[in-house]
């Protein structure tokens, strides 16, 4: 258990080290900035206790808010799409699902990939409903996390093509 959760912390520090060394810093067509940190609600474990998963999207969302000035809305998006990832999890990987990952090779890649596109477009469309909170600007909403969430997929789906290759 203790093994378990070392390692998540590193994984964890890794992907805040990106997100804010590297990532805040990509501005493609000035409004696009891709989010790698969503990797983390991507693949903690399933069968993980749900509670210390909330606590550690609090605090990478308390993170990130802070040293990118985004003002609670990465952390309010972090615990909102921890919140709804179970019922995710049966929408896109079906009721029965008898796997702790979602690195097992014998889920199929269009189950991970709406597994993906839901955790990203979910936690992208709350993080900008806070960004700009204000529903006149809707259309700027839907187009901001629509056109981020498809980047941030590109990314995360190479990511896990390349974390399941090594398994």
């Amino acid at each position: 258990m203790i093994k378990d959760y070392s390692k998540i912390f590193i994984k964890i520090l890794l992907l805040i080290f990106l997100q804010l060394i590297f990532f805040n810093n990509i501005n493609l067509f000035e409004f696009i900035n891709p989010s790698i940190y969503i990797l983390f609600f991507v693949l903690y474990r399933f069968d993980l206790n749900q509670i210390s998963f909330l606590m550690i999207s609090f605090l990478i969302g308390i993170t990130l808010d802070f040293f990118s000035n985004t003002a609670g809305a990465n952390t309010i998006a972090s615990i909102s799409i921890s919140f709804i990832r179970p019922a995710i999890i049966k929408f896109s990987l079906g009721e029965v699902f008898e796997f702790n990952s979602i690195l097992n090779k014998n889920i199929k890649q269009v189950n991970k990939l709406f597994f993906i596109f839901l955790i990203v477009f979910i936690h992208q469309f709350i993080f900008f409903m806070f960004e700009y909170f204000n529903f006149i600007m809707m259309l700027s909403i839907l187009k901001n996390s629509i056109l981020n969430s498809f980047f941030t997929i590109i990314i995360l789906f190479g990511f896990i093509n390349l974390f399941e290759s090594r398994l």
